[in-house]
């Protein structure tokens, strides 16, 4: 199964995603499913239900969520980090695009990936 990718509000910027989707790539972001305002622990859940990776630029708080979910049995769709301000957009759309050929939705399957070791 191909990814699906939602961004959460700080990850989302309009040109990103409109060049993710003009490649075909399916993108959701908050206001369109409810979720504008959503805690990052609600968005996560939603994600998990819904089989998409989430991004975001919130290192901290996935990765203890991630711990958290790995600990009780959970499972969740995957997580794609990216620290702030350190790529610019076209560069993370070609980080996401070269990701979204080389995994699965099975191989994010309860993993975390840093957009970084996504490089040439």
């Amino acid at each position: 199964m191909t990814l699906k990718f939602y961004f959460d509000e700080d990850a989302a910027e309009q040109a990103l995603v409109q060049a993710l989707r003009s490649r075909g790539i399916e993108v959701i972001v908050p206001h369109e499913v409810g979720l504008l305002g959503a805690d990052d622990l609600q968005q996560l859940l939603w994600c998990a239900d819904h089989a998409y990776v989430l991004i975001s630029h919130n290192i901290s708080d996935f990765c203890r969520h991630h711990r958290e979910f790995l600990t009780r049995g959970e499972n969740h769709a995957g997580l794609v980090l990216v620290r702030q301000q350190s790529l610019s957009i076209g560069e993370r759309l070609r980080r996401l695009v070269k990701l979204s050929a080389s995994r699965s939705s099975a191989e994010l399957r309860n993993r975390v990936e840093f957009l970084s070791a996504w490089g040439a």
